[in-house]
């Protein structure tokens, strides 16, 4: 099965959850590796984007001492942006999530962690 297809197949469940508009998969540099997102939103610049806001939120944990970073959350009036790292290191690659506001965010987390997994071992 083609890489493309086992990433959409990775995150079928995450992407059937009430509320999810959409998913990512980008590289620590900002490559876009895999999208599921509508065609309004620009992927390049949201890979760019995920990658730089994951990347912050480690360098503030480390320098905070205050453990690996689990997910870095943009909570804005018209829905959530939700991206965590795949893999315990630097290099791993980033899921992200785009969810409407009244997503069940705790589902979505759930859902996300279990797609991170898979999402590790494909890549691996």
């Amino acid at each position: 099965m083609p890489k493309e297809e086992e990433l959409k197949d990775a995150l079928s469940d995450l992407k059937n959850v009430s509320g999810v508009v959409g998913n990512a998969v980008v590289t620590p540099d900002g490559l876009l590796v895999f999208s599921d997102l509508p065609e309004t939103v620009n992927k390049r610049a949201l890979a760019a984007m995920a990658a730089a806001i994951v990347g912050t939120g480690m360098q503030v944990t480390k320098e905070l001492d205050i453990g690996a970073l689990s997910q870095v959350m943009v909570d804005a009036q018209d829905g959530k942006f939700i991206s965590i790292s795949v893999g315990s290191d630097e290099d791993s690659p980033i899921l992200s999530t785009l969810v409407q506001p009244k997503a069940n965010l705790g589902l979505v987390l759930l859902e996300m962690e279990k797609a991170a997994k898979k999402i590790q071992k494909i890549m691996a």
